[in-house]
This record gives C-alpha cells, structure tokens and sequence, in this order.
C-alpha cells in the first residue's frame, strides 16, 4: 500500500481545507465519541512564554516565543456531569481564520478547568499539523486523558492558525516566512521541504521541549498538577509535521521514551540516525498522484518515493520496537479532527469515526505496551489495517 503523503495539505492551510471537503450545514454540536476510557475529562490551557528564546519569526529583537498549550487529563468522576467544554476556546486568538465561526458552536467530552484527579499520571506531547491548531485531534487527546494520560498539546506560532495571544501580543511573520509559490511543484515542493527542515522543524522541537520543561514546573509547583505528573513516563505524538516533531524527539530529548507519528513526513536528524525508542509510524493509503495534474504525477510519484525511503531508513536504522500501520480508504485529514467536522462526501473513504476508533486503538496500545511497560497489551488487529512490526 502506498505511503500517502498529500504536499499541499501541509504546505498551506489554504490547501488543507481545500483538501477537505466543504463544511455542510448543520455541523453537529456535539460530533466527538464518548472518549472510552474508565476516566472523566478535564481540561485547561497555558500561555507561556520563552524568556529565553527570541521569536525567529519577527524582526523585532525584543519579542520571546509565545507558545499556547492546550492539557487533557484525567478529572474526578462528578466532572462528568458538568457543562463540555466548547472545542475552540477563543475565538479572538483566531483573527485571520473566520472560518472558525462556522464551528464555534462544537462541544468537546471535556470540563474545562476541572480538578485534576488524584494519582502519578503519564506525560504525552501533542504536536499538531502543521498549519493548524493545538485542538484538532481532541479525538484521541481525549481518549487518552480518559485512559490515564495527561497531554499537553503544543501550539506552534508561524505555522499555526494563532495570531492573537491573551497578553496582548499580536503575532505576524515579518521574516523567515516559506518560500513564495512558483505554481511548480518541482521546485515549489523541494523549496518548502528545504524551508520545513532549516527553520521551522527546528523551532517546533523547540518548542515541544520547552512545553516539557513547563509540565516539569507545573509537577513541582502549587496548583493542579502538583505532584501528579509522572516524568519518568514521557511520550510524543502528533498528525503530520507534528507526527514527525514526535518522533524527533525521541532522538533529540532523552526524557521521551515513545513517539508516535500518526501520518506524518519524517524531517530531523531521526530520519538519517534512527532512533533507540519505541516508534510507530501511521500512514493513510489515498493515492497522491490522484488529485495532481497529468503533468505533475511523475514529479509527485517522485516525492512520494522519496518519503518512502526515509520511513526505511528509520525503519533499518532504528534500534527499539518499531511498528508500521496502514488504514485503507483512509486520507491525510483523517488523523485529525477535521475530517470529522468537515466529512468528506466520497462514498469510497471510510467514515471518520471508524478511521478515529482503529487510530486511537493502535495509538493507545502503542503507549500502554511501551510507555506503561503493561505486558499483556498486544498491538489490535483491524481488517481494515496493515500492522508490520519489528
């Protein structure tokens, strides 16, 4: 099956939702599953601020790295009756993006600001697409936390939908933008592949690092999460180029233990080094020639190709467990949200739910088995999925 990777979904968030299909009215409010796990759902968000990295994005040497942090976690079980929370918290952070109003009226399995339930809970990072935002895969960082996880998911300011934060601040790229379109894919897609890994793969790893060392804070100081995080039990995950940022940072920060790429392109030094972690790798099995010009299918069965053998050489190249899964009738956005808001009318895709029930199967098992040490966990079995594993 072939390993699906769509350029312009990640290229721009204009592409990515021309790649979906449009939103048909009416939108359910409340379209997320019960998350399945024996644990209520709480969450909360976090502004921080990097004092000690200046923003690559502007010019102005006196801006920090604002990076917006959405948790999930377990909560006590009366929270469970409490009013959801809606799946955009602020619709005042996104002022570039009214197309956000359209769904402003979603609700999530959560309680925001619940109390944080008792216990020692394991540590996720969640990276999104990029593009996007830090709340478009509440369908497995909810499961998660209702499994006993506690996930942090990171924001990613100029390659993201943010661009007003809750101090104030009104973030803009001035500098060090991608590349400006030619309309030719054979120069276009190297150019902004070559932009993706100098500046902003690097600024993602960052980030998600810096996130981390917060978490750490907030496991030692008063408040919620006091003494309730257990760093000896980090993981990564994330869709796309946030997929890849996890799996990077099982190579790059010696604090996370699993990573989990739910179809994501491979950039890093993971991707030539491989890695000593447990890592599993998801990928859609749409065809990408398909929706390209005649003109362009041979420089796109080209790319392709190329993903490809950068998957090999992790998979050679990588020294712990190492798990591959294919889901048929599956495309790029169905390791996201959106497809589950913005469905697709092809009758030959599977359904999002279904796609988001064999995902976040895999991607729980995946963690319970190498984050939890749990050894009677196996990896499921899907008729609709391929599982190879070494």
């Amino acid at each position: 099956m072939p390993r699906l990777f769509p350029l312009l979904l990640i290229a721009t968030t204009a592409a990515t939702a021309a790649a979906q299909a449009p939103a048909r009215p009416p939108i359910p409010a409340e379209p997320f599953a019960a998350p399945g796990g024996p644990y209520a759902v709480g969450t909360r968000e976090y502004h921080w601020i990097d004092s000690n990295r200046p923003e690559s994005y502007t010019k102005d040497p006196a801006d920090r790295r604002h990076v917006m942090v959405r948790v999930w976690y377990p909560a006590p079980p009366a929270a469970a009756g409490t009013a959801k929370a809606p799946w955009i918290l602020n619709l005042d952070e996104y002022k570039s993006s009214p197309e956000f109003k359209q769904v402003a009226h979603i609700r999530t399995n959560s309680v925001l600001d619940a109390p944080v339930l008792d216990g020692k809970w394991p540590v996720l990072i969640y990276n999104h697409g990029g593009g996007w935002t830090r709340w478009t895969a509440t369908f497995t960082t909810e499961m998660l936390a209702s499994h006993g996880y506690v996930v942090f998911a990171v924001d990613h300011a100029g390659f993201n939908k943010t661009t007003d934060f809750p101090d104030g601040y009104k973030f803009a790229i001035d500098t060090l933008g991608p590349p400006k379109s030619t309309n030719n894919m054979a120069v276009d897609a190297p150019a902004f592949f070559q932009w993706l890994a100098d500046h902003a793969f690097p600024v993602w790893v960052a980030d998600s690092r810096f996130v981390l060392d917060q978490a750490e804070g907030l496991g030692r100081s008063a408040g919620p999460f006091k003494d309730k995080l257990d760093f000896s039990k980090v993981g990564a995950l994330g869709w796309s180029f946030g997929g890849a940022t996890a799996v990077e940072l099982t190579y790059a920060d010696p604090r996370v233990k699993v990573g989990v790429d739910q179809d994501g392109q491979l950039f890093g030094g993971v991707r030539e080094k491989g890695t000593s972690r447990p890592v599993m790798l998801m990928h859609n099995t749409d065809d990408p020639t398909a929706s390209v010009p005649d003109s362009m299918k041979a420089v796109m069965g080209k790319l392709v190709a190329e993903t490809r053998a950068l998957d090999s050489v992790l998979r050679v190249r990588s020294t712990g467990p190492f798990a591959e899964v294919w889901i048929e009738r599956t495309g790029h956005g169905h390791f996201s949200d959106l497809t589950f808001v913005y469905r697709p009318d092809s009758t030959k895709q599977m359904t999002a739910e279904r796609a988001h029930t064999i995902i976040n199967g895999y991607t729980l098992a995946f963690f319970d088995k190498y984050l939890l040490g749990k050894k009677d966990v196996t990896l499921p079995v899907y008729p609709e999925a391929t599982l190879k594993q070494k």
